[in-house]
């Protein structure tokens, strides 16, 4: 998957990044020259031969011999690290954060701080770093002695946190089965590990932001689940497949899905909530309700909208496709109904007044989501209600965790305040039938409401 972004990659190992102490390169001692009046012309050959040296070393150390020696090499150290902690088990093992590591801890990260690249390699077959190997090899254990139901004994707590939080090991790298570290926690029941590693994934990401890193490692690249790999401007030239109940591109992607419906239900019963409950003989009761959709996809929330009967209903969809649908199913001659054919990056500075607005585009990153946050301010009237379709990170739940917290804080700044309706989810196969891929692999659904 992605690497912690605050590394650099180096050009021979483009799938992980190496350690922050660079053991790897070869510094060439400084040389002074006597003083011309012509600059001599720089000599290339010197620095040639160390930075191919250079390159050797580094493919030499990455190599899938190399790094399969040194994974076994630290299995030996976990599997070491195993039988001391069973014979400590009542001792009181450290499976808290902050405490005095054990000998065989020290052992595993003067290894690692030793041979630093392995924090940024994977194990060759199966893609595991280091912190997959030791949530994976160090088990839960329980003492014989305390009931069975007592909570389990998790060793390798302090040690993660070292090499995830201090030596800069990544967080968000998944194996070949697409594990998360999250998902091994989660597997393990230690939750207290993985609300750290949220907290420093979340942390992580908002530094990026704070640098203005534009990082291919970038939680921001894996946070959109129905968008990924997908170029917007690209997606607007494809010529769209409708069926019942299905909005697909011409590679197969799902745009939109029927098993949506009963989402979009909620989100315009949230938006329209107020209007719909309203008493008309109070002197205060609002006497219009107007709202924004963007994206209308099969026009799905759009249905749900009408039935409450605002008084405005903007929509804004920039397909060509879907447009001349929207025209072809009379959607411009509904009462209160405006369409505004572009993107809405094309309207947004006229766009105000409105007690609802719902976003869900199709082709857009995270980073798009936040732009159009950030108009937000200017949209909503002070009571207005604002929602998203909620696919941040949808095929992880450990990222989707991450993804939705980031989101939180970048809508608190605006002065919003996110609470949540969460519901069960689980898609079934026959759903994806028709689909190239699954864009959503969680079992619930938190559907946002910011206001």
């Amino acid at each position: 998957q992605t690497s912690s972004p605050e590394q650099q990659l180096p050009q021979s190992f483009s799938t992980s990044p190496p350690a922050k102490r660079q053991k790897l390169s070869h510094k060439s001692e400084d040389s002074t020259s006597k003083m011309t009046t012509t600059p001599p012309e720089p000599d290339t050959s010197s620095q040639s031969t160390n930075n191919s040296a250079e390159m050797s070393e580094t493919e030499r150390l990455l190599s899938e011999e190399n790094l399969s020696k040194a994974f076994n090499k630290l299995n030996l150290l976990i599997q070491k690290k195993n039988d001391s902690d069973s014979l400590k088990l009542g001792e009181n093992p450290s499976h808290t954060f902050n405490v005095s590591f054990s000998e065989e801890d020290t052992a595993i990260i003067q290894f690692l701080d030793e041979y630093d690249y392995l924090l940024f390699a994977q194990k060759p077959q199966t893609l595991e770093t280091v912190v997959h190997c030791l949530i994976k090899e160090c088990h839960p254990r329980r003492d014989e002695e305390q009931q069975e139901n007592a909570a389990p004994v998790f060793s390798y707590n302090a040690i993660v946190q070292k090499l995830v939080g201090e030596m800069g090991a990544p967080w968000n790298f998944v194996d070949k089965n697409e594990e998360s570290l999250g998902d091994l926690l989660t597997e393990n029941g230690n939750s207290d590990l993985y609300q750290w590693l949220v907290d420093h994934g979340v942390r992580t990401e908002l530094i990026i932001r704070a640098l203005n890193m534009n990082s291919k490692n970038s939680l921001s690249n894996i946070i959109n689940a129905k968008d990924q790999e997908i170029d917007h401007d690209a997606f607007l030239k494809q010529k769209l497949i409708f069926k019942d109940g299905l909005l697909l591109d011409e590679d197969g992607n799902g745009v939109m899905m029927g098993w949506e419906r009963p989402l979009m239900e909620i989100h315009a019963a949230v938006l329209c909530q107020r209007w719909h409950e309203r008493d008309p003989t109070q002197e205060d009761a609002p006497t219009s309700h107007a709202v924004l959709n963007v994206g209308f996809g099969l026009g799905i929330v759009d249905e749900e909208l009408q039935k409450y009967k605002p008084t405005r209903h903007v929509i804004i969809e920039a397909h060509p496709d879907v447009y001349a649908k929207m025209l072809e199913d009379g959607w411009d001659k509904r009462p209160g109904v405006e369409i505004l054919f572009g993107k809405w990056q094309d309207f947004v500075d006229q766009l105000n007044g409105f007690d609802g607005v719902f976003f869900d585009t199709f082709g857009e990153d995270y980073d798009a989501l936040a732009e159009f946050n950030e108009h937000l301010p200017n949209m909503l009237n002070p009571s207005g209600i604002y929602s998203f379709f909620n696919g941040l990170a949808a095929r992880n739940a450990f990222f989707h965790d991450v993804s939705r917290r980031v989101a939180e804080l970048d809508l608190m700044d605006l002065g919003l305040t996110t609470s949540y309706q969460v519901f069960d989810m689980q898609v079934n196969d026959e759903e994806w039938s028709e689909t190239r891929d699954k864009y959503w692999k969680l079992k619930e659904y938190w559907l946002p409401i910011c206001e």
